[in-house]
């Protein structure tokens, strides 16, 4: 048994209904402590308070949080990158650890009475990981494509035997 049983004996804990409910159990504070107070999302949402956690329900909440959104664990939009790359090599062990622990954690905090950002900042955190690892393979790639460029083609050198000839 936990402490919610006897501080909170009519709250339903999990149900169903919760995921599309946009006024379950909330933190009563707001998005607590993002970068930009808010600014960033005030004109995206006209949340009443300027409290997204008013606004959305648990089902549109979270992958906001997790595109960092509302700029709580990582700039706007800076695991998009990480979703790609998790995306295309989801079969490995890592990048498949990744997706399950996003998509797990997700979907029991759907059903959740209770809504906060902090429930995502696992995956958020493994996000902007893979955001990296994904930034530095592009530049790896681009860099590798830049050089081949720039290297002479094999026929326009003369082989090494007519070289050791002259």
């Amino acid at each position: 048994m936990t402490g919610y049983q006897y501080w909170l004996p009519d709250v339903r804990t999990i149900g169903l209904d919760f995921p599309f409910d946009a006024h379950s159990q909330r933190d009563g504070s707001g998005v607590v402590a993002d970068s930009l107070d808010g600014a960033l999302v005030a004109w995206v949402c006209p949340c009443p308070d300027d409290d997204p956690l008013v606004a959305f329900p648990s089902i549109v909440f979270y992958p906001l949080v997790l595109l960092g959104v509302f700029w709580i664990f990582t700039p706007p939009l800076t695991t998009v990158p990480g979703l790609i790359e998790i995306g295309r090599r989801w079969r490995e062990a890592a990048p498949g650890y990744a997706v399950w622990l996003t998509i797990l954690t997700v979907l029991f905090y759907l059903i959740y009475f209770y809504q906060g950002a902090r429930f995502v900042a696992g995956p958020a955190t493994v996000l902007a990981v893979y955001s990296g690892v994904a930034i530095a393979r592009w530049i790896e790639r681009l860099a590798a494509t830049g050089l081949r460029r720039e290297a002479p083609a094999p026929s326009d050198a003369p082989p090494p035997a007519v070289l050791a000839e002259r």
